[in-house]
């Protein structure tokens, strides 16, 4: 993601950045948001912002109330709710997310889904989000790629890929299985050994079917 944004480097002897983002915009809302004195209005009146993303970003967020107050005075998901907003907010080509369900509770986490898939759609822009909620990425998700490896030490990714093949690789890789809750339609767990979890895994179909 940060080389994405052009913040890191490639370690490779093939060139120093990464080819076909030239002249792209980006937006990026990191993974560590660091928080100061400043007003919270202030921050995003030094900003370029579609006004109407802006307006509605501020409802589904619910941060109204949060805008004159200062950064360090918020909580976690109040300050992880205004970075959100104001990546989404930036006039851009491209927006890169960085964990944004950290520090959001489950109905927040939904609200952010909804409302970047309805301002991407909209706009027909892109966005990459990386993510460790299984859940969240189900709900905000076109496409996939599925990383593996070491942590610090090596990995790979899969190339991108239809949301129902990526997420069979992904649970495959962890054993697990999932379904449709029937009365919120929101994904779950299977419990491990049950009829469905064990049938699912008999038809390779460790993503829910309907």
């Amino acid at each position: 993601m940060k080389m994405l944004a052009g913040i890191e480097k490639l370690d490779n002897r093939d060139g120093d950045g990464i080819t076909g983002l030239e002249g792209l915009s980006m937006s990026y809302k990191p993974q560590y948001i660091s928080a100061d004195d400043t007003i919270v209005r202030k921050v995003f009146e030094s900003q370029t912002l579609d006004g109407s993303v802006f307006e509605e970003a501020k409802r589904a967020l619910k941060i109204t109330s949060l805008m004159e107050k200062k950064l360090n005075e918020l909580s976690g998901g109040e300050l992880q709710r205004i970075a959100l907003t104001l990546a989404l907010s930036r006039v851009a080509d491209l927006y890169l997310f960085d964990e944004p369900s950290a520090f959001l509770d489950v109905e927040q986490r939904f609200a952010f889904a909804e409302l970047l898939r309805k301002v991407i759609s909209e706009s027909e822009k892109s966005a990459f989000v990386v993510d460790h909620d299984i859940v969240f990425i189900d709900s905000i998700a076109n496409r996939l790629m599925v990383f593996t490896g070491e942590s610090s030490i090596k990995g790979s990714a899969s190339a991108p890929q239809s949301k129902r093949a990526g997420m069979n690789l992904f649970l495959k890789g962890v054993g697990i299985t999932m379904r449709r809750d029937k009365d919120s339609h929101r994904p779950r767990i299977n419990k491990p050994s049950s009829a469905l979890d064990t049938e699912q895994k008999e038809n390779e179909e460790y993503y829910y079917t309907s």
